[in-house]
C-alpha cells in the first residue's frame, strides 16, 4: 500500500464517516489519496492530479470520467464503476501514457460486478487488445460489462470474462 508522501495530498484525513464523496476539476501536482472506511460512492469528474490512491473497503460505487492515473486500487466491496475518457480522450497526443492509464485502471477494478465503459476506452481497448491478453485476469466477480459501442473484439471481451466466477456474464451494448 502506498503510504502519503510530505507532497501528497490527503484531501480528507479528519473525516472518517464519509459516505460519499464527488471530486470536480480538481488540479494537484503529486499523488492524492482518497482514504475512507465509510465511503460507499465515489465519483471523480476530470481530476487532474499525478496519480490517484484509493482505499476504500466498502466502497459500492465509482464513478470516473476524465483522464486519470490509478494506483493501488483497494476496492474489495466495488459493485458498479462507471468509466468514461470522454471529450479528453481526443486531445491526448500521447497514446502510449492513454494505454498505460487505462491497464491500471483495469487492474484496480478486480472486484467489480458490473462495469460500464464509454467509447473511447472501447476504441483503445480494441486497437490494443493484445496488451490486455498479456495481462492476468483480473475480473473474477464481473458479471455485467456495457459498453457504448456497436460492437466489441472478441478477444477484447474474453479478456474481461475469462476469469469470472459467474456462470453466465452478461454483454450489453448502448
Amino acid at each position: 500500500m502506498l503510504s502519503s508522501g510530505p507532497e501528497d495530498l490527503v484531501p480528507f484525513p479528519r473525516f472518517p464517516r464519509l459516505k460519499n464523496l464527488t471530486m470536480e476539476g480538481c488540479y494537484h501536482e503529486s499523488a492524492v489519496k482518497i482514504s475512507g472506511p465509510q465511503l460507499g460512492r465515489l465519483k471523480l469528474y476530470n481530476v487532474s492530479v499525478y496519480r490517484i490512491v484509493i482505499v476504500a473497503p466498502k466502497l459500492k460505487f465509482l464513478i470516473v470520467h476524465g483522464m486519470m492515473k490509478f494506483s493501488d486500487l483497494s476496492l474489495p466491496s466495488l459493485y458498479h464503476a462507471d468509466i468514461s475518457l470522454g471529450s479528453t480522450y481526443s486531445y491526448v497526443y500521447n497514446k502510449e501514457l492513454l494505454i498505460r492509464h487505462v491497464l491500471s485502471l483495469y487492474r484496480g477494478l478486480s472486484n467489480v460486478i458490473s462495469l460500464l465503459l464509454d467509447s473511447y476506452i472501447i476504441q483503445v481497448l480494441s486497437k490494443n487488445y493484445e496488451l490486455l491478453e498479456q495481462q492476468p485476469s483480473t475480473f473474477t466477480r464481473l458479471e455485467s460489462l456495457i459498453v457504448e459501442a456497436d460492437s466489441l473484439p472478441h478477444a477484447v471481451v474474453n479478456c474481461f470474462f475469462k476469469g469470472t466466477s459467474c456462470p453466465e456474464p452478461k454483454l450489453e451494448f448502448l
